[in-house]
């Protein structure tokens, strides 16, 4: 491995390129040159990929080859020979790995024509095994996440990608410490049916947040499902009111349910926090609602990671602006194994559609950050039989993709649900 001038194919994922120039530049002192081929449509992505090495490598040379036509074979094959000229002595190697077909096939044999005989080499990076493959069939890497550790910081900027801080961090330690000994004591199932029978009858209207009239604490302890608004009545205390009261009662002070002396909840007037998701009352709903489940599985997999002195990286509850547009979106909880993304989504929906849904979104969104690569993770709260079928459904729909996994309430348990994530990532 001693050429001093990598080629480079961009296309709309730049992972593959970063990942094997980073290689490259750490293990071939030689390398001085490196060129970007580029269309007008990843010219950007070429810029972000200098910026980023020349950080690192302030005396590294880079040229842009702009492809005019990346879908004509004559034209690709007449700008490389011309962009070629000027290096036609150096020691090539061209990464086929990147762009289009096209550009592979018609970069590929114009180098392999146009260097000088013995002075270019090729590879590819095998998206299976995470190895870089030489052409002589002979030279191959090790498995690269293991060579090349991406900080998630760089994989955002690699995407145009910026992430905005949480208005607030609140403290749930506590009220997360009752979640795990729920977990752990077996009595998650029954939380569950609890939030769903109380919480989103009471507090929610067709998966829309609403402010209830008035809330009685015998709608939040009896055993008889009651509407929003529908007055309370006596009945049976709730099997599970006990150790709800204990979850609720170890909120934060400023989230904290209170109750005045005719024991109604007493609930802020603001039906503006409701709709913009805001306030503290409204945090503590959505505690109850969902976010105790995020907050576990991060809990779970910082524990998990530290502890097997795994350098796993973890990007939890941020959200991420894209580009000029500004478009936004959510990945709740982003774990790199070296270069590998996985991006995990979290839900406690019951619907098999949003279920599906979220499903989707979460391997389309670490696909596009990760590339081949990503492996997708929905964590949820369905019945073992559920989360099976959505699995094998889901299967079908993505042609038997094994990128994406399904995780249901059974698989919740620490001795299970690390296990399992842990071994959706190959070769771990």
């Amino acid at each position: 491995m001693d050429f001093t001038h990598l080629i480079l194919l961009i296309g709309t994922n730049p992972l593959p390129n970063y990942v094997a120039a980073a290689y490259f530049l750490a293990q071939n002192k030689k390398l001085k040159t490196v060129s970007l081929v580029h269309t007008k449509e990843t010219f950007a992505i070429a810029q972000r990929l200098q910026k980023i090495f020349k950080r690192e490598h302030a005396a590294l040379a880079f040229n842009y080859w702009g492809l005019s036509d990346p879908g004509n074979p004559a034209v690709v094959r007449r700008q490389i020979t011309a962009a070629l000229k000027p290096f036609a002595r150096d020691k090539l190697h061209l990464l086929y790995t990147g762009g289009t077909k096209n550009m592979a096939v018609q970069s590929y044999r114009t180098v392999f024509v146009e260097a000088t005989p013995g002075h270019a080499s090729f590879s590819n990076l095998d998206a299976h095994d995470f190895r870089l493959k030489f052409d002589d069939g002979l030279t191959m890497t090790g498995d690269l996440r293991q060579e090349v550790a991406l900080r998630i910081e760089t994989l955002l900027e690699l995407h145009d990608c910026r992430k905005i801080k949480p208005s607030h961090e609140l403290d749930w330690r506590e009220a997360n410490r009752v979640v795990r000994q729920f977990i752990g004591q077996n009595l998650v199932r029954d939380f569950v049916a609890w939030k769903n029978e109380k919480i989103r009858r009471i507090f929610y209207e067709s998966d829309h947040l609403r402010r209830p009239h008035r809330v009685h604490l015998e709608e939040l302890q009896s055993t008889r499902a009651k509407g929003a608004d529908e007055p309370a009545a006596s009945s049976a205390v709730h099997p599970f009111h006990e150790q709800a009261m204990r979850l609720i009662n170890a909120f934060p002070p400023r989230q904290a349910w209170k109750f005045d002396a005719q024991n109604e909840l007493v609930i802020p007037d603001s039906k503006r926090d409701y709709s913009e998701k805001r306030g503290d009352f409204v945090q503590g709903i959505l505690y109850l609602d969902g976010a105790w489940l995020e907050f576990y599985v991060k809990d779970l997999l910082q524990r998990r990671i530290k502890a097997e002195q795994l350098g796993f990286e973890l990007m939890c509850n941020w959200r991420l602006v894209r580009g000029e547009a500004q478009k936004d979106f959510e990945i709740d909880v982003m774990l790199l194994n070296g270069y590998q993304l996985c991006g995990i989504s979290i839900t406690t929906a019951m619907q098999e559609s949003l279920c599906k849904s979220k499903a989707f979104e979460i391997l389309h969104r670490s696909q596009q950050m990760g590339g081949e690569e990503a492996r997708a993770v929905l964590m949820t709260t369905l019945p073992a039989e559920k989360a099976q079928k959505i699995s094998e459904d889901l299967q079908v729909d993505t042609g038997g993709d094994e990128q994406l996994k399904i995780l249901g309430l059974d698989d919740l348990p620490p001795d299970r649900l690390w296990p399992k994530i842990k071994e959706h990532l190959p070769g771990k």
